[in-house]
């Protein structure tokens, strides 16, 4: 997950013109909250609407804004309500009653692109970051599933939610992290093993645990493509610390200077895998940071 600035919003969505699809819908909405009717599914139409999903998968460059695959290069990818519309499990869970977010539905502030895995509740098989090697190699092959997807979970400090459009939203204070709002590396870390990558809450923050949580990030296919990742970048560190060693050893400038522009090549291809359009480039970033720590001749 990368922090990715909000732009404004589509054609349709601008909320503070009543002329608006957006603003209409809202106030359709709200109508049959206040007459105490059901909101059935078929009313929520703008979220769904060409100019909002293109939008959305322009700013996320086409990947899922929580685990960061390619998600638009399939049929797998969700229009996703951050604060769920339609109920809030959680609270209801606690006892609260939650109509769910109804006026934040057609709010683009409040959708990301996700991937199916991510959004929707499914069965999962998770790895433990704490477990050892063998630990992890044997919970793979038992197989054992657990319930993961953010779908209507909305986790908030104290079980304190905003339950109508008449509450300010700065009452509540989420767990789950907006990728548009926070920055994800103040609050997600990583684990390097031997096969996979897992996240871990960076300096035990709460709300990095319940993203990873909630959205099972550390699902096991997602943790084994980001090592497939990881080795790539490896290799191309590995050339690095060859490239400058040959550096070293040689006084021929000719040689040098063919040593430099290869120098040169393998940085900017391990720096291209931190780019934004890239898949895992949250991942990217850190060991980018790394090598560069490791290997001063990386230019900033």
């Amino acid at each position: 997950m990368i922090f990715v600035a909000r732009d404004p919003a589509p054609q349709g969505m601008d909320l503070a013109d009543p002329a608006s699809p957006a603003a209409q819908e809202r106030e359709e909405v709200r109508l049959l909250v206040e007459a105490g009717e059901a909101v059935p599914g078929k009313t929520y139409k703008v979220y769904k609407s060409d100019p909002a999903k293109r939008a959305l998968l322009d700013l996320f460059h086409g990947k899922c804004a929580y685990c960061e695959i390619n998600a638009a290069a399939g049929q797998d990818v969700d229009v996703e309500h951050y604060r769920p519309k339609g109920g809030v499990k959680d609270a209801a869970a606690a006892g609260v009653d939650h109509p769910g977010y109804w006026w934040l539905a057609m709010d683009y502030e409040n959708l990301v692109t996700s991937c199916v895995h991510c959004n929707q509740s499914r069965r999962q098989v998770i790895v433990d970051p704490d477990l050892s090697e063998v630990e992890i190699a044997e919970a793979l092959l038992a197989g054992r599933t657990e319930t993961r997807g953010k779908h209507d979970w909305f986790p908030v400090e104290g079980d304190a939610w905003v339950t109508s459009p008449d509450q300010p939203l700065s009452d509540e204070a989420p767990l789950l992290l907006d990728p548009t709002r926070d920055d994800p590396g103040d609050h997600l870390d990583w684990r390097f093993h031997e096969t996979l990558v897992t996240l871990v809450p960076r300096a035990g923050s709460a709300r990095g645990q319940v993203t990873i949580d909630v959205l099972g990030l550390n699902r096991r296919h997602l943790t084994e493509d980001r090592m497939k990742k990881l080795l790539l970048m490896y290799h191309l560190r590995d050339n690095i610390r060859l490239t400058l060693q040959l550096l070293d050893d040689t006084d021929d400038p000719g040689h040098r200077a063919g040593l430099e522009r290869l120098l040169e090549g393998e940085i900017r291809a391990l720096a291209a895998h931190c780019a934004p359009d890239q898949p895992f480039s949250g991942m990217a970033l850190t060991v980018f940071e790394a090598v560069r720590a490791e290997v001063e001749a990386i230019p900033v």
